[in-house]
This record gives structure tokens, sequence and C-alpha cells, in this order.
């Protein structure tokens, strides 16, 4: 069951952690099962945790801090007792009634000469508080409502643009903050922002789109609406008597009604729509689905209604229930066609549209006058006053005003039925066209006999005329035959020139014949060369071919093996110069040996004249006796 206390402090703000929204929701209602902590956990992280990994971040954060405890196998409670290192915070909070930092905190308790709090991780794993982003700190009863940010109702103006009709506050809350507007101070921040303006129930919407109230354009056929209003004020006087359920009306529609949209705020009416703002939008609801309109206090009208009359096919004089139903806190619109209609002013309607028609009509500007009268007066079977008539002329064609009145008295089928007052008579109408019908035919028989006659002389002259050219046309035609008749025999002389020269050809082609049977004889013995020469050089070109691969094998040899020859003489270059640098050494080596000879030598002569004394030698040779001087050798 949710804890409520009025008189707890409200604070506005957002909570900083899913360790606080865990604490805020267990204080509320407790004991609570792990799946039931869930959707409010991913509406506050958002769809940035995978559902494994929001399961096991919640997981995790109950079971590793000490404000959560499972009470029972599978439901989780919050610690209220808290921890006795944070009483002396808890105390200061209460009192204060405020949020606080925690360097606040330890300003208060340090002046009071009291212990101060390390560290805020103390307060996380304490079930008595919450900390908001920005790191000021509240105790867990207290009630937190999440502060609208100025991005986020930037945010509404363009999910408001988007939607094109005002939203209620609730969707614009789930829309944009994702939780519900209660738990937020959204309604607080859309009174204070000039951009938005309430619009009657939960609706909002942006000043700017708001539309204006249609203006009351000039109705050149407002002459013609007498008839329709004056019905349409006897029938709502009906209505009133018949008015007994105060949350209940009937409203009939007029043709204005249907050709701007809208709907007229009676005095009927007014009481239906009280406690609205000036300007409100109403989403009807009917039996087709809802109906969008925009309510006018000081126009007292409805408008935005002509997409639903078309739809609905309305007409004037129809009827629709309109009901004010109470649901819940808010209230809710019923808009319903009845089926019924007013027939006096469904016809009296109907005239204004026909003469509207008229005005429409593409051809109108070709109609004689007689037209135009007669279908006026057909929308009027009763009669109708001149003036009244001269006035629709003005307004259809003002440039046949003048020839009505002699158009009137001069035909036989408008009929003056009182002094001012014209009909149509329908009858005399066929009988004159039948009339104008059969004078028609027969001048038109007249003339098409004259036509005849005045065609048959015409034939004639031009029969005549044609004699004549025809004549001349023989007299020409005999001059040429006889100058054709002399060509004729030229012609023949040329002809038998030609045969002559004819033979003498036929004889010279003879000869022509002859000699290419020779020439192609010819032709066949040099094809027949040309065919062997061809062989040959094909033979000549594969022998060509095969002395070119056979260079190209020899000329790779030849590379291969300079290739080596140069790597040898290379590598004797290198052994010839180490030869010669190894011969220096050796000379070098043989003038050391020189000189150590020459020392060796001037050595031995001086080992020579020490050992020339006659004991010297008896020693030696003793020496040698016994077998020790064997190595030793003394040159006297």
């Amino acid at each position: 069951m949710k804890k409520v206390n009025a008189s707890t402090p409200r604070v506005i703000g957002r909570l900083d952690s899913l360790t606080d929204v865990l604490k805020q929701l267990l204080f509320q209602y407790e004991p609570r099962s792990l799946a039931e902590l869930l959707p409010p956990a991913r509406a506050y992280l958002g769809l940035r945790h995978s559902p494994g990994r929001l399961e096991k971040d919640v997981l995790r954060c109950l079971q590793k801090n000490p404000a959560f405890e499972e009470t029972n196998p599978g439901l989780w409670s919050l610690n209220l007792r808290g921890m006795r290192e944070n009483d002396s915070a808890y105390q200061v909070l209460k009192k204060e009634g405020r949020p606080l930092r925690l360097l606040e905190i330890n300003e208060y308790l340090s002046r009071n000469g009291r212990q101060s709090i390390l560290e805020e991780k103390q307060l996380v794993r304490d079930g008595r508080f919450l900390r908001l982003k920005g790191g000021q700190w509240v105790l867990v009863p207290w009630e937190v409502t999440r502060g609208v940010q100025p991005k986020e109702l930037d945010q509404v103006v363009a999910f408001m643009r988007r939607t094109g009709e005002p939203p209620p506050i609730g969707q614009i809350s789930e829309e944009i903050l994702g939780t519900g507007w209660r738990e937020t101070n959204l309604l607080q921040c859309l009174e204070e922002d000039h951009r938005f303006v309430w619009v009657g129930g939960d609706r909002w919407y942006l000043r700017a789109l708001v539309p204006a109230p249609p203006s009351a354009e000039e109705d050149p056929l407002a002459f013609l609406r007498d008839g329709e209003l004056s019905a349409l004020q006897g029938a709502e006087l009906m209505l009133t008597f018949q008015d007994s359920d105060p949350q209940r009306r009937t409203y009939i529609i007029s043709s204005r009604d249907l050709q701007a949209g809208i709907m007229r705020i009676s005095k009927r009416l007014e009481k239906l729509f009280l406690n609205l703002p000036p300007v409100a939008f109403i989403s009807f609801k009917t039996p087709a689905g809802p109906c969008p309109a925009w309510y006018y206090r000081e126009a007292q009208l409805m408008a935005g209604l002509g997409p639903w009359f078309a739809a609905q096919g309305l007409a004037p004089g129809s009827k629709l229930e309109i009901k004010r139903v109470q649901e819940g806190e808010e209230v809710a619109f019923h808009l319903v066609p009845t089926g019924e209609r007013e027939a006096e002013v469904y016809e009296e309607a109907r005239r204004v549209e026909r003469i509207a028609a008229l005005r429409e009509e593409e051809e109108l500007a070709g109609w004689p006058a007689e037209r135009l009268l007669a279908e006026i007066l057909r929308v009027f079977p009763e009669g109708l006053g001149e003036e009244t008539l001269l006035r629709i002329v003005g307004l259809l064609r003002p440039e046949v005003a003048g020839s009505v009145l002699p158009t009137l008295a001069e035909l036989p089928f408008f009929e003056e039925i009182s002094p001012g007052t014209w009909y149509f008579n329908e009858g005399m109408k066929q009988a004159y066209d039948d009339l104008q019908s059969q004078v028609r035919e027969a001048r038109a028989m007249l003339e098409r006999q004259r036509a005849e006659v005045a065609a048959t002389m015409e034939q004639a002259r031009a029969l005549t005329v044609l004699k004549r050219d025809l004549e001349a046309e023989l007299e020409a035609w005999q001059q040429r035959a006889k100058e054709a008749e002399d060509r004729l025999k030229e012609a023949l002389a040329q002809v038998q020139a030609l045969e002559r020269e004819k033979t003498a050809l036929r004889d010279e082609l003879e000869k022509l014949v002859r000699r290419k049977e020779q020439l192609r004889a010819e032709l066949a013995q040099a094809e027949q060369e040309i065919a062997g020469l061809q062989a040959e050089k094909e033979a000549l070109e594969s022998r060509v071919e095969q002395l070119e691969n056979r260079l190209l094998q020899l000329q790779g040899s030849y590379n291969k093996s300079l290739s080596k020859a140069q790597a040898e003489h290379t590598a004797l270059k290198q052994k010839l110069s180490d030869t010669e640098k190894r011969l220096q050494g050796a000379l070098v080596a043989n003038q050391e040996l020189q000189k150590l000879l020459a020392q060796l030598q001037e050595e031995r002569l001086d080992l020579k004249r020490q050992l020339s004394p006659w004991p010297v030698r008896l020693a030696v040779a003793i020496s040698r006796l016994l077998g020790f001087g064997r190595s030793v050798a003394v040159d006297l």
C-alpha cells in the first residue's frame, strides 16, 4: 500500500541513481518482488540496458546495499532503521525541511559540535536518505517531484507541432518525460511558460498554433436566407419547450453552418460549455470516432466541424444531439446525428443552394435573359417579388438586369399572379417552346429550299464555264498529238541506229567473254603457284621460328656463362689481392727473419767465443757421452 502524508515537504528535482529510485519505490509500496521493480527501473534508465543486464543491475543493487533487505524469499523491503552514525544528518534534514548538500549538513553539525559525515557513501547505504541530481540530499518520506528542464519544454513544443492538435497532459508527459505528469512539475511549467495555453480539460497547446475564430464573411445570398432563418427560429423555439435534461441539447444545422463548418452557441447551448476557457479544444465523441473542434466563447460558435459534417452527409435542417458527460475528473462531449431533419428548414435552404449553384454555373454568362429568369422562378414555384428577382439577377448577371421587366412582360410563360409578383408557367413554357420549334423548323425548311435553288443555278453556270474550258483543252491536245507523231518518227530512226550499234557491241562482248575465260585459267594457275609459295613461306617461317628459339637458348646460355665467368673473374681477382697481401706480409716477415738471423749469428759468435776454453769443451763432451746433450749441437 502506498504511504501518503500530506504534511511531508514537496521537493522538485530528479533522483540521482537507480538506488534512489528503488528506495523511493520500496518506501511507497512494500514489499515488492524483483519483477515488480523492473518496470520503474527501466523507466528511469530508458533503453540503455538490455532486459538481462537491467535485472542483474537491480538485483546487485538490492543485494549489495544494506538499505534493502529481503524480508521474505523473493520480496524486498526498505530498511528504515538506518545507520546510527547517520542519525545526526537525518535530524538536520528533518529540522530544515529542504534539500541540503553534504557540505551544508556538515557545516550545520560543526556549528553544533557534532561529528561530521565522512563521505556520501554513508548516506547511500542508509534507507532513510535519497540523493538528487546535483548532489542534494532529502529524506525518503519527502515527495520528490521530477523537475522539467528547459530543453524538455522545447521537446514539448516540437511534439505539439507534430501532433497537429492539442494533446492531453498525460500524453505529453509519457512521450517526453516517460512518466505520469502528477510525478512532475509539468503542469506548473506549462502554466508559467507563455508559449503554452490551456485549451480545456487536460489539454494544452501552443499559443501560436491556436486558430483564430472564423471571420464573418460577407454573404451575398443573405437576403435569400430570411425564410430559412425564420423556419430555424421557429423549430428552435419548439426545442426550447422540449428541453428537460440540462446536459443534453438538440441542434438544428443551417446552410450557413454547413458552409462554414460551425455550430452557433445559442443560449440553449451555453450551459453545456460552462467552465471552459475562452478558447477551448473539444474532441467530440461520435459513433464514427472522435471529431475535433474549437470553441470560441466570445464569438459564440464552434468551428472546425466541416469535415465531419461532410463525412456524415448532413444537410440543412439535420438534427444533432449534443450531450455533456462527466467521466471521472474530466468532462466529455458526445455528438450524435439523430437521423431527423426539419423539413421547412431544409426546403428553404435548398432554394438558397440552388441559387448558389447557379452562381457557379460556368455557362451562365451565355444564357439569354429569359432562360436565367426561368431558372430563378423555378426555384420559387409559389412566385417571387420583382424586387427580390431583380436582386438575384443583379447578383448572377448584372448586365441583363435592365431587360428583366421587358422580358417578363413580353413572354407569355411569365405570369404576374399579383401586382409585382411573378410566376413561371411551366406548361405555357412547353407550349411556347413547341410553337417556337415549329416556326424554326419551317424557317429552316424554307432556307434549305432557297439554298438548293441557288446551288442549282450556280451549278449550271459552273457547267457552262467548264464546257468552254474543255473545248480549249481539246484543241491543245490535238496540237500536242501532231507534235508527238513527229517525235515518234525521229525515235524510230534512232532505234534502228541503236540496233546496229547493239550488234557491234554483242560481237565485242563475245570477244571479251573468251578473253575472260583465258584470264580465269591463268588466274587458277597463279593461285596454285601462290598456294605453293604460301606453303613454302609457312615452312620458312617455321624454320625461322625454330632458329629464333635456338638463338634465345644460346643467348640464355651465353648470359649464364658470362655471369659465371664474371663471378670467377671477381673471385680470382679477390684471391689475387689476398695473395698479394700475404706476399707483402711474407716479405715483411722475411725481412724480420733476416734481422733475427743476423742477431742469431751474432749470438752464435758470442757463444762460440764463450765455449772456446777447454773446460767447457770437456763438459760438453761428457754431456754427450751421458746422453744429455743429444739435442744440443755446438759448433766449435
